[in-house]
């Protein structure tokens, strides 16, 4: 999986995100069959898959709903 998505190492990348932000994203997520599936396979893979590219893809995934919902907001 090469073209996996890798998070800068740099702390202020996350200088945008206020508080509440990620939780009101998987609120919203959880209100869709779909999308609460999806999150609930991500947060599956960051807490019991030692794979890195499991974490990645997770990652990106969680990642990508916090983007979707911050016009939202």
């Amino acid at each position: 999986m090469s073209n996996v998505f890798r998070f800068p190492a740099r702390p202020d990348f996350y200088f945008k995100y206020k508080d509440g932000d990620i939780c009101r994203a998987l609120a919203e997520g959880v209100r869709h069959e779909v999308v609460a599936t999806d999150i609930e396979h991500a947060l599956f893979a960051l807490l019991f898959e030692s794979d890195d590219d499991c974490h990645y893809m997770a990652r990106d995934l969680l990642a990508d709903l916090l983007h979707a919902n911050q016009g939202t907001a």
